[in-house]
């Protein structure tokens, strides 16, 4: 096994912190369970890395109507978690 690989396999692939994985996870359950909708679009937009016409074509709906929706799911997500 080379040098390389070891010092990347002891490293956390995400490079977040354990505490904020953590966090994060326990986060993306509840949204999930909560609102399930919400999870799918804050994930293609924020994860994915779709823009907001891109997931209005993908559901058929208006760019203004995505952009709109993931506002209020980031508020929803971040009202879970406070």
């Amino acid at each position: 096994m080379s040098r390389n690989s070891k010092s990347a396999s002891a490293q956390p692939s995400s490079g977040i912190p354990a505490q904020e994985r953590h966090d994060l996870e326990y986060a993306v359950g509840l949204l999930r369970k909560a609102k399930p909708d919400c999870f799918e679009f804050l994930w293609k937009h924020y994860v994915v890395g779709l823009a907001y016409g891109e997931i209005a074509t993908e559901h058929n709906l208006q760019y203004d109507n995505v952009r709109m929706k993931i506002t209020r799911c980031l508020s929803e997500a971040q009202s879970l978690i406070s």
